[in-house]
């Protein structure tokens, strides 16, 4: 019976490490810090109950180039912000999903930002150009002690905000098919109120 509970622990643990890549020492800082704990669902809020708002950090991309978050997010009725590294196996193995719901979305005004915790620019590199990664890339090369990752508390990778143009987050971490119905869902209600104004201007 002991052999069998924990055969079963071992698997569960395999089945988490497979599904996320965790930041090994959380600091007590991070740990107590609620301000910039990640809100629930929008799915669940309350017509009249605000989203949380996305906070604005200024990143730097492969060319030294620095971009304001909240302008790029501006751009886009929806984005999707992505935190990724190349040496994270999960990230990579979602990264087919993400860049299927890019090609599937990117003409209705879905873009995404991908934010990387990688320290190596030249790991980062190549797993954008191998992956054929086309959307916005930022990173200031700290890993877990990167700026984006202490600003949203990010302790596990792969993990996602949907946001709006208004920079209002409406969904966290998701994947797979969830990824691609909030997408879809986002994106309709976006362009149902684009119709809908246009209309009204007329």
């Amino acid at each position: 019976m002991k052999r069998t509970t924990i055969f079963v622990f071992l698997l569960l643990c395999a089945g988490l490490c497979l599904t996320s890549c965790s930041k090994k020492e959380a600091s007590p800082a991070d740990a107590t810090n609620t301000e910039n704990q990640q809100p629930t669902d929008g799915g669940e809020a309350q017509q009249d109950e605000a989203y949380a708002k996305l906070k604005d950090i200024t990143l730097p991309d492969a060319n030294g180039k620095t971009h304001s978050l909240l302008e790029e997010v501006k751009k886009n009725p929806v984005t999707l912000i992505d935190f990724w590294a190349s040496w994270c196996g999960p990230c990579m193995r979602e990264m087919p999903n993400v860049k299927q719901t890019y090609e599937q979305f990117k003409n209705r005004g879905f873009n995404i930002i991908g934010l990387s915790l990688d320290n190596d620019r030249e790991a980062w590199q190549q797993a954008v150009s191998s992956m054929e990664l086309t959307w916005l890339q930022l990173s200031d090369l700290k890993g877990w002690d990167s700026a984006a990752a202490q600003l949203y508390n990010v302790q596990s990778i792969p993990f996602t905000m949907l946001v709006n143009s208004e920079g209002e987050i409406v969904e966290t971490n998701l994947r797979g098919e969830e990824l691609q119905h909030a997408v879809a869902e986002m994106v309709a209600d976006a362009e149902d109120t684009a119709k809908l104004e246009a209309d009204n201007r007329e």
